[in-house]
């Protein structure tokens, strides 16, 4: 019976560890020379941008953040080669080569992150920030994808917190989908 305790404390901890996979990573993803990456505007694919108008700049500057904090080195990109889709679902259905042509010439690995939803839900303490994003790394020199990945994730204040600070809580939202996207985005090697 002294056994029984360990068991469920390791199926415990077990279900706590998230081994999340992209949904696209390439096979050659390791060989590939991956710096800097240089991070293209962040597209609102919204069809409401009227509500959470920073949701695009929080979400570029935490993903500065967080691909600095996976070792890669960034170059920001303040505007794209070639008229955009402001429309998710045209930037998802992209491949490679498409994606390539919104790069300039000198960004041979790129990032693309688009928002695809930003929703207010009912949490137990009140309501929270609810920001869907997606993400794509193109090689632009092959068109090819590198990796892709898609998730959403919530702001964790709520109740008086959201009354007293939105600002905050808008942007607590958007780094938590940029760190829950780039989870799955293998860290840059030396």
């Amino acid at each position: 019976m002294t056994i029984l305790p360990a068991v469920l404390a390791a199926l415990a901890f077990a279900a706590c560890v998230q081994t999340t996979q992209p949904i696209y990573l390439d096979e050659d993803f390791a060989t590939v020379r991956v710096e800097p990456v240089f991070l293209l505007p962040v597209v609102d694919g919204r069809a409401d941008k009227l509500d959470f108008v920073t949701t695009t700049r929080n979400v570029q500057t935490a993903a500065l953040d967080l691909i600095e904090a996976k070792g890669y080195e960034v170059e920001v990109v303040h505007s794209f080669a070639t008229e955009v889709s402001r429309r998710s679902q045209d930037l998802w259905a992209m491949d490679g080569e498409a994606l390539s042509a919104l790069a300039p010439k000198v960004a041979a690995v790129f990032l693309l992150l688009h928002v695809d939803a930003v929703e207010t839900e009912s949490g137990d303490l009140g309501p929270v920030v609810r920001i869907k994003l997606s993400g794509t790394l193109v090689e632009r020199s092959r068109g090819r994808v590198l990796w892709r990945d898609s998730t959403s994730a919530t702001s964790s204040l709520s109740g008086l917190w959201v009354l007293m600070s939105r600002g905050s809580v808008d942007y607590q939202a958007a780094y938590n989908v940029v760190r829950v996207l780039l989870s799955t985005l293998p860290d840059a090697t030396a």
